[in-house]
């Protein structure tokens, strides 16, 4: 299990180490999503009566950033370790597949959450949330971004390029 813990914390920390690129930045850019189109259509749209087009709006954008960032995490690094040749370091130490799978899984869900929760945070001061269901809406988070986690190992094993 030392690998597998030594991987994961390589992987959490290679997106860390550039946390205003990796989380700053999705935050930064929900907050832009929400700012302009709150502004632009707010005045114009009632989706449910008594409900804010903001507070509509911000469960897409916090959903929206787990997913993007989910994806990216397990992608990237997998094409950055190709690209760069040091993917054969990933794959000589004893790991099984699974311990492989899981760690960049993993640090796929903790990128994705970090970020949905720096959205949520920013979120709060621009919009009036109620959230009925928190444990439903945590439940739907983790499985989405271990979703789109899964499917960016897959994307970042098969890719040869970024394009």
């Amino acid at each position: 299990m030392t690998a597998f813990y030594t991987l994961l914390y390589k992987e959490i920390l290679r997106f860390w180490k550039v946390v205003l690129q990796t989380v700053l930045a999705p935050v930064l850019t929900a907050l832009l999503y929400l700012l302009i189109f709150s502004h632009v259509l707010a005045a114009h749209v009632e989706v449910y009566a008594g409900v804010a087009y903001t507070a509509f709006l911000m469960p897409g954008l916090i959903m929206m950033s787990i997913l993007q960032n989910a994806f990216a995490n397990s992608s990237s690094s997998l094409i950055q370790s190709k690209q760069s040749g040091n993917i054969v370091f990933v794959l000589l130490p004893p790991l099984s597949h699974f311990e492989f799978f899981a760690a960049y899984l993993l640090a796929a869900i903790v990128r994705g959450l970090v970020v949905g929760f720096g959205v949520l945070l920013v979120g709060v001061f621009f919009s009036d949330l109620h959230f009925s269901h928190p444990l439903w809406a945590g439940v739907f988070a983790l499985a989405a971004s271990a979703a789109f986690g899964a499917v960016g190992i897959a994307a970042g094993i098969w890719a040869d390029k970024y394009d």
